[in-house]
């Protein structure tokens, strides 16, 4: 017994673990042994055992002995140290499973490729129900061993729709007369063997082939055997066929050759002889396809010539071997004189179905070049097939390739004519991206790519080039590198913002050149500050791949590349970080003239094909895939960045024109019969990750990476414009020097002040580098401020918040820019009026010894509720992060008003029938007494004439000093308390004045006032005396503050924050998402799903800002709010699809807001609550409160508890001693 089961027992050698395990799981269940080794010894020993339980317990052990003792003796010597360690059944057959088929992760991703596999696999042409249906079965048995069980009528079904056409009949039948439901796999599989060998018969029988010949010349003159009808009397015992004899037949002399050995690859394939190869064959040199041609005599008019003629079928047995035939039914070139080909691949072997219905297989594919009276010419993609007795041209391939087949009518012959040059000229210029023919021209005498046709470059007016660049004057040029090596410089900027957004929701692109291969490498970004994610995307890929790493980067003094974060990257990867003096873009000229290039080419391959304006940044990647294959002048004749990059000559052959039309095929897996077998798309690109092409799917709307495609380059999409292209990138058009102010400036980079806080960075002057910048000319554009301005290191949260959010794209962030309009030329002067008349500083010598500070200007475009511009404000602020403690400042905390105190206030006056009115401090920080001796340099711009030497002695606070916030807040608290004010013990931000009879409140948020009372004569009054001591405008009944709206009416007052919510989605490309009506998952804090850690983390913060942002007037989404902000630090995929989940509950409830109504007996009534252990991590609950005066809510909170509570008691007394002190 023994003896037989060890003769049964497959050995496990490291291969197949799946189909052992199957057979091991069987022979255990037959022993009764499988649940010990699946579950192990569960009877475990006790001082109260009985006789029973440990007779129980020694049979499971001797049980696991037993069935260990077989899974030891299962595995071969070299597989038995994996589980020699085990002492029961369940570890070794544990260690196995561990081992041989990994953790539940990568059973999971092994999973998915066999699905993958299984749902991609079809039978191929030339393969046999037997190979197909065996591979099927095989996935079937793979997959059923990962815990996928396939049923009969899943594989029946998928076996119907995999094989190919010819068993189209065979499946109608089946469907209609067979229950598939029912059906065996193994009755299918017959049926369709049988209707197989039916046909295999079938095509034995039909010889109608065409162009199917005898071995002719040296390759066998044997004439083919034929009986009195007519029918063949050979046949070949190697493949089956009655069409040939064995000495031909081509499987044997495919096998024959694949069992040579390496002692034959240097034989040559022209003569067969060893010894040399092709290109050095004596019969080789010299030989060409000379083409049988006749002139015609009326040559047309657009100097066409006839290469190849056709003829009658009658006459075919007349023509000369070495004649081409043109053949409307073919779809490949083939030959069978391997003499002609100047390149040949010999691993393209292609099953060719032929005329006579029987099949052959090509030895190769290559190019041959032909000779005609005209010249010769080169004839891509010939298939290489010894077995035909005629060399013939397709139709199709001609056509596809540019040529064009004319027939005419009554005469016996065909036409094939070449481009014309110029329509040649023509089409590469637009397959480059429009580049200009000099460049065209030179590529082709110095041969700087591989497959680009010879053809003479004919210059002509583009009128795509024509719309989409200008000329202008350049700088000297000064081209040459002076690097030596790749990366050892590294130019790089930023373009932006794009009036319209790209597909993905881009509005930058980022872009870095290396100074000696000038190599581009481009990034598109939604926000300025994705620079440093891209940065440690590009710096890893570029060393890896050159094994040189990056020593200098030279950029412009944009707030993008001057973070603490990217310069502290800088200074840890030792890479030098140069940064061009202020209003010289020509120091970075190779960068910024790149960027240029790059726009225009954009620019001329849109106006080209029409398109909508969001295909910007597929263009602006088409540009930067194609400058990487053009010449420069940087570089020595003619040689391409990507050759000096890779060491490999590029190839253009996969070349077409952006943005034409193009047809991808759709994958029979994807299709039912009836759909069609190809999608209509455009071309908008070539994909970086595959060899493919990028296409904009029209009907779904999205892109997508394809390989089976095909292109109409001479079509254009018509479609509806909507009114998009009525300015094609003109946003980034660079505008000359000589424009007046006013003009519209152009889209560059934003450059952050705030970023520069605390950092003592020294902007010198870097050498003049122009190379590749001798065309770039013209100011800095408008950029879109993404960062806050860092007025005050005090005021903090809620302000800092809310002055993001005001920030405008159409705000300058350089002198220069705003130089050119005088809008803000005008604020500036009125900023300056507004520091004169409160004689905020004198002009003094420079003092020795003394710190004096630098100051820039700050502007900044006001916004109403709905986003108008209704106010060009210009700042002058200090750069206070060079201030030292102690020196120039001391205290400089500045409290603001809260906005629980905030909403109390409007409660209260809806309450009382009152109304609230908000008025706004003119350059409030400029009233601020100083008591330091602070100097700054004289304003950039507006420097007295004179007086070019000196300084400004401060005698009050000026903006972006660390002491202006409380040298502000001390003035206008001492004006309050002088005039009767009281401020409150709980939020120092608020003033209260009673009279006998009246009572005013007073809330101050830096240099916004809200103003609401009993009295409307005492509240005017009021104003008339805030009017007379500082600068004010009245901004009447309160509408808009801090980002929230404010309605009032005779029913109470409603706020809301829609328009902000609005922004908010579409920022993260959500403003047409599906609403949902929960904010969070129900119960989806707990999921162990999508545990990946999120790669975008600065996204995930930013979103999760301005949920808490929203939560001003939204208490209802206080909670998830809060909940996902724990994560900042480490978010991951679930924590982001959660974050996106409470925006699409943003999106259903965007009008939903606080509603303060007049109740006839308000109370402030509070809730308090709390969970038990919420928090999953640290097993902490979480505290959450809301209080109510009348209708509204206007206090609300949601927090993780400091402790961990020990019972649902300990929460809720934790969580309402919280709310207790808020009542408080």
């Amino acid at each position: 017994m023994e003896t037989t089961m060890q003769q049964v027992i497959p050995i496990f050698n490291g291969e197949s673990y799946g189909f052992w395990k199957i057979k091991m799981i069987t022979i255990l269940k037959t022993r009764k042994l499988w649940e010990i080794v699946e579950n192990g010894v569960t009877a475990n020993p006790s001082s109260e055992s009985t006789s029973e339980s440990i007779r129980e317990r020694e049979d499971q052990l001797m049980k696991d002995m037993l069935a260990l003792q077989i899974l030891q003796s299962a595995v071969s010597e070299s597989i038995f140290p994996r589980i020699a360690p085990a002492s029961t059944a369940k570890d070794a057959w544990n260690a196995l499973e561990m081992e041989f088929q990994g953790s539940s992760q990568v059973k999971m991703i092994n999973l998915q490729t066999l699905r993958r596999e299984y749902e991609n696999l079809k039978m191929e042409e030339g393969e046999t129900i037997n190979d197909f249906t065996t591979k099927l079965i095989n996935l079937s048995n793979q997959l059923r061993v990962h815990g996928e069980e396939k049923s009969d009528y899943q594989v029946v079904q998928k076996i119907l729709i995999s094989v190919p056409q010819q068993f189209d009949s065979i499946v109608a039948v089946l469907e209609q007369t067979k229950d598939l439901s029912t059906l065996s796999v193994t009755e299918l599989i017959g049926t369709l063997k049988a209707h197989e060998r039916r046909l295999n018969l079938r095509e034995d029988r039909i010889n109608e082939g065409a162009f199917y010949g005898e071995k002719l010349g040296s390759r066998g003159g044997n004439k083919q055997n034929k009986d009195r009808h007519g029918k063949t009397n050979m046949w070949c015992g190697v493949c089956k066929k009655n069409n040939h004899n064995e000495v031909d037949c081509f499987r044997k002399k495919s096998e024959s050759v694949s069992q040579r050995g390496a002692n034959y690859e240097r034989r040559c394939y022209v003569c067969d002889k060893p010894g040399h190869i092709a290109k050095d064959c004596k019969l080789r040199k010299g030989e060409r396809a000379h083409l049988s041609i006749e002139e015609s005599e009326d040559e047309d008019e657009d100097g066409c010539h006839m290469l190849f003629s056709a003829v009658e079928e009658k006459e075919i047995s007349t023509i000369k071997e070495e004649t081409w035939l043109v053949d409307s039914g073919c779809t490949n070139h083939m030959s069978k004189d391997i003499r002609y080909f100047i390149t040949l691949d010999r691993s393209k072997k292609i099953t060719i179905k032929i005329g006579n219905g029987g099949k052959v297989v090509s030895e190769g594919k290559g190019d041959i070049r032909v000779t005609t009276t005209k010249g010769d010419h080169v004839i891509k993609d010939v298939l290489y097939v010894p077995e035909l007795a005629r060399n013939l041209l397709s139709v199709s391939q001609m056509i596809s390739n540019g040529y064009r087949v004319i027939f005419e009518g009554n005469k016996e012959e065909a036409y094939v004519a070449f481009e014309e040059k110029e329509e040649q000229t023509n089409l590469w210029h637009k397959r480059f991206g429009h580049v200009n023919y000099d460049k065209m021209e030179k590529m082709q005498t110095l041969k700087s790519v591989e497959d680009l046709p010879k053809f003479e470059v004919i210059k002509g007016v583009c009128a795509a080039c024509e719309m989409g660049k200008q000329p202008r004057r350049s700088f000297p040029k000064k081209s040459q590198s002076n690097t030596n090596k790749t990366l050892e410089l590294i130019h790089s900027d930023v373009c932006g913002p794009m009036q319209t957004e790209s597909i993905n929701g881009s509005k930058y692109f980022l872009t870095f050149i290396d100074d000696f291969s000038r190599m581009t490498w481009v990034y598109f970004l939604k926000n300025k500050s994705e620079v440093i994610t891209k940065f440690k995307i590009f710096k890893p890929y570029v060393e890896n791949q050159s094994e040189n790493r990056i020593k200098r980067l030279r950029t412009d003094g944009g707030g993008e590349f001057l973070s603490r974060e990217f310069i502290k990257l800088c200074q840890e990867s030792g890479i030098h970080h140069e940064i061009t003096t202020p209003y010289s873009p020509q120091q970075n000229g190779i960068a910024e003239r790149r960027n240029r290039t790059l726009v225009e080419m954009a620019r001329s391959m849109i106006e080209e094909k029409k398109l909508s304006n969001k295909f910007w940044a597929e263009a602006i990647a088409t540009s930067t895939y194609l400058e990487n294959r053009l010449p420069s002048k940087s570089l020595e004749r003619g040689v391409t960045p990507i050759e000096i990059w890779s060491g490999k000559k590029p190839s253009v052959d996969q070349l077409k024109v952006f943005g034409c039309v193009c047809y991808i095929h759709i994958p029979d897996e994807k299709r039912r019969k009836l759909d069609t077998k190809a999608k209509q798309a455009l071309f908008v690109g070539y994909s970086n990750e595959s060899k493919g092409y990028r296409v904009f799917l029209l009907n779904e709307e999205k892109i997508e990476v394809s390989r089976d495609v095909t292109f109409d380059e001479k079509k254009t999409w018509s479609h509806d414009e909507k009114g998009e292209r009525k300015s094609i990138l003109s946003q980034v058009k660079i505008n000359s020097q000589e424009q007046g102010r006013g003009n519209d400036l152009n889209a560059e980079i934003d450059q952050v002040s705030n970023a520069l806080n605390q950092l003592h960075i020294s902007n010198r002057a870097v050498q003049n580098s122009e190379e590749e910048g001798e065309n770039f000319v013209g100011p800095r554009g408008f950029r879109s401020i993404t960062d806050l301005m860092n007025q005050t290191d005090e005021v903090e949260g809620e302000a800092l918040i809310h002055e993001m959010c005001l920030m405008m794209a159409e705000e300058p962030q350089a002198l220069e820019e705003a130089m050119k309009d005088g809008k803000w030329i005008e604020a500036m002067r009125e900023e300056l009026r507004m520091i004169e008349k409160n004689k905020t500083w004198q002009v003094v010598a420079r003092p020795k010894d003394k710190n004096v500070i630098s100051v820039k200007w700050i502007f900044r475009l006001k916004t109403d509720a709905s986003g108008e511009a209704i106010k060009h404000k210009a700042r002058l602020v200090a750069r206070g992060f060079t201030q030292e403690y102690g020196v120039d400042y001391l205290e400089t905390f500045a409290p603001v008003s809260r906005y629980d105190t905030i909403r109390i206030v409007m409660a209260i006056a809806v309450q009382q029938g009152w109304k609230l009115f908000q008025m706004d401090v003119k350059s409030a920080f400029l009233n601020g007494d100083l008591e330091e001796e602070v100097y700054i340099e004289q304003p950039p711009g507006f420097i007295e004439e004179g007086e070019e030497g000196k300084v400004l002695k401060l005698h009050k606070a000026l903006y972006g000093l660390k002491q202006a916030p409380r040298a502000w807040y001390g003035r206008i608290d001492g004006y309050f308390i002088k005039n009767g004010f009281v401020r409150s013990i709980n939020d120092a931000a608020l003033y209260v004045k009673k009279t006998s009879k009246e009572i005013m409140v007073v809330s101050l948020y830096v240099d916004d006032i809200i103003v609401t009372g009993s009295n409307i004569k005492e509240i005017e009054q009021f104003k008339e005396e805030m009017k007379n001591e500082f600068e004010m405008t009245d901004l009447g009944e309160l509408s808009y503050f801090l980002g929230m709206e404010v309605t009032q009416n005779e029913e109470g007052i409603f706020l809301s924050q829609e328009n902000y919510a609005k922004k908010l989605l579409k920022k993260f490309g959500m403003q047409d998402c599906k609403s949902l009506s929960t904010p969070l998952t129900p119960h989806g804090k707990k999921k162990e799903v999508l545990k990946e850690n999120l790669e975008d983390v600065t996204k995930y913060r930013s979103m999760i800002g301005g949920l808490l942002y929203l939560c001003a007037s939204r208490p209802d989404i206080m909670y998830a709010s809060s909940y996902l902000s724990r994560y900042m630090a480490a978010p991951t995929m679930q924590h982001y699809q959660e974050a996106k989940r409470v925006l699409r509950y943003v999106k259903g409830t965007l009008n939903y807001g606080i509603q303060f109504k007049r109740v006839e007996e308000p109370e402030l009534v509070g809730f308090s609550d709390s969970d038990w252990g919420g928090s999953v991590e640290e097993k902490k609950s979480t505290s959450g409160y809301v209080f109510t005066i009348g209708s509204g809510a206007c206090c609300w909170n949601s927090s993780k508890q400091k402790t961990v509570a020990q019972s649902t008691a300990e929460a809720e007394y934790i969580a309402i001693c919280s709310a207790a002190n808020q009542a408080i």
